[in-house]
């Protein structure tokens, strides 16, 4: 198994867990795909689901990704 930093769920159920990039599970936990971490410099560490649908992850060195 693997040792996620952190999960997020958005509006329709998809859910983001962060192991070092962040995988892509629905609502039944089949992994959809993975969004590598994509030069952050640091480890991703934590992420969230914004009102608006956009994904906001951050790393150990304090850098943010977003995206839709």
């Amino acid at each position: 198994p693997k040792d996620y930093r952190a999960i997020a769920v958005d509006q329709q159920g998809l859910i983001y867990a962060v192991n070092p990039g962040i995988d892509r599970y629905n609502q039944g936990g089949s992994l959809l795909g993975t969004i590598a971490d994509t030069g952050t410099g640091g480890i991703l560490s934590d992420v969230d689901i914004a009102s608006d649908g956009e994904l906001i992850a951050s790393s150990t060195n304090g850098k943010v990704i977003v995206s839709n």
